[in-house]
């Protein structure tokens, strides 16, 4: 009973997800019709065809064309974020002005991470849908790194709530030592130390201990989590160790230490380990950094 109110519950939030991202993008087109009226009161236009027709009329109809595609790709979404199995959808070509183009990728990474993690078949459709609108690869790439920043600033707001000040503290230094795992400081990584201020309260004292400690020892501090968030943050690390697209021998070394520190054997560690590199693989093949 409990565990069909949650998929009940995962279902309306998915539902309310989609809902909102139609809503912005239905705004975004009636304030586009209303200021092209407002301009251009008494336009014609000629397609190729040669054919003269009003303006208002041919707005009208590629509205409802960016709606229809819009609703479209949000129920191959829906079924994508719901599938168990890797799934393919092809998305057609509809060219949509930047705005809603990129409120439907930031929408697909929200569905996408909802009560799960980002795959490689959820890049895959990323691109597909991205390619169809017309969308360059690094604007893209820029909407998702956005969408996952928000993603992980509330995450650790509520991490915050629930661990009390020596684990944000072990945290911390589990974070900031993945982000010198490989003994220097790449731009990819920038973004995860803020999320080491938020464990710490924006305290500097409590930074300086952290990097104190990194600084000092080799070693890594007791770490008692529940064992959800144990396996949340595991991938979190192998997600930071990963993110400048290399995986030398030290991140590696690093990566097996933290999952023995949480108990982890080898195959637990791998079943974690493999689909979140296999994610960030197909990411920096398909949005790659300029």
């Amino acid at each position: 009973m409990m565990e069909t109110s949650k998929s009940l519950e995962l279902e309306r939030a998915r539902q309310s997800i989609v809902k909102d991202c139609r809503t912005r993008v239905k705004t975004l087109l009636k304030t586009g019709a209303e200021l092209f009226s407002a301009i251009f009161p008494s336009a014609w236009v000629t397609p190729g065809t040669g054919q003269r027709f009003e303006a208002e009329r041919v707005f009208e109809y590629k509205t409802r064309q960016i709606n229809d595609w819009v609703t479209q790709v949000m129920k191959d979404g829906l079924t994508l974020a719901q599938a168990t199995e890797p799934m393919e959808f092809c998305p057609a070509p509809m060219r949509l002005p930047q705005q809603i183009a990129e409120e439907c990728i930031g929408t697909l990474i929200k569905l996408f991470t909802l009560n799960r993690d980002l795959s490689d078949n959820d890049f895959y459709y990323i691109a597909d849908v991205a390619a169809a609108a017309g969308l360059d690869t690094p604007l893209v790439a820029r909407v998702i790194e956005q969408a996952q920043y928000e993603i992980r600033k509330v995450f650790f707001q509520g991490l915050i709530g629930e661990l009390d000040e020596e684990q944000c503290m072990s945290c911390a230094i589990l974070l900031m030592k993945a982000i010198q795992a490989d003994e220097e400081l790449h731009p990819a990584e920038f973004k995860y130390l803020e999320n080491i201020s938020q464990l710490l309260d924006n305290d500097q004292s409590k930074i300086e201990k952290v990097e104190q400690y990194c600084a000092e020892q080799a070693g890594f501090p007791r770490v008692f989590l529940p064992d959800d968030l144990a396996i949340y943050m595991y991938k979190y690390l192998t997600e930071v160790v990963m993110c400048d697209g290399e995986y030398d021998a030290r991140e590696s070394a690093f990566i097996k230490d933290v999952g023995a520190a949480f108990g982890f054997d080898h195959t637990r560690q791998d079943k974690v380990i493999q689909p979140v590199s296999a994610a960030m693989m197909v990411k920096a093949a398909l949005f790659p950094r300029k």
